[in-house]
């Protein structure tokens, strides 16, 4: 690999978000209490360049009804930043899921989401909006050691053109302990 890929792809790897569910091995033969069911994780993301700046911070709670399906909350922190204009907004937000497993190392996901911006942050006072996204989508999980590196691509089925996303696409990764 030469340097200018290897630069590209510690890039991507640094600017993409990532997700972290911590998961526990629970016996459901033995009828595992509330709380062994529930895991806690989430995600984070970074990018910054000569325009623009984004932090996103997405913690989630999540119930493992059985052993291969989970459903979960989260919420979402984003901090937007645009040098151009000199204009910041912190958007925030939610989301539910539902996550099973299908077999050894592939997964299904399905994600309703809320997020609520300001598409004029540079004019103060400009109103707030919110917007909803329904994601689906799918993944594959490698094991290393104890832990898992999840790869996956979700799509919005309710995305428009009047959507403060670029794409109706979500590209990610996280890792499951």
């Amino acid at each position: 690999m030469d340097q200018k890929s290897k630069a590209l792809l510690v890039c991507l790897l640094l600017f993409i978000s990532g997700w972290s569910y911590a998961q526990k091995d629970v016996d459901m033969d033995s009828g595992p209490s509330f709380k062994d069911r529930i895991y806690v994780g989430g995600g984070f993301g970074f990018s910054s360049g000569s325009v623009s700046t984004n932090l996103s911070l997405s913690p989630v709670v999540g119930y493992m009804l059985t052993r291969k399906l989970s459903v979960g909350v989260g919420l979402t922190y984003q901090y937007y930043k645009d040098k151009i204009f000199d204009a910041d907004d912190h958007r925030y937000g939610g989301n539910v899921y539902v996550m099973q497993m299908l077999i050894y190392r592939v997964f299904v996901i399905g994600q309703y989401s809320v997020i609520n911006l300001s598409r004029q942050p540079q004019i103060e006072g400009y109103p707030r909006e919110t917007f909803t996204r329904f994601l689906i989508g799918g993944g594959l999980s490698q094991p290393i050691g104890r832990a898992n590196l999840n790869i996956m691509a979700m799509y919005d089925v309710t995305y428009a053109t009047s959507s403060p996303y670029a794409s109706p696409w979500v590209i990610g990764m996280f890792i499951s302990i």
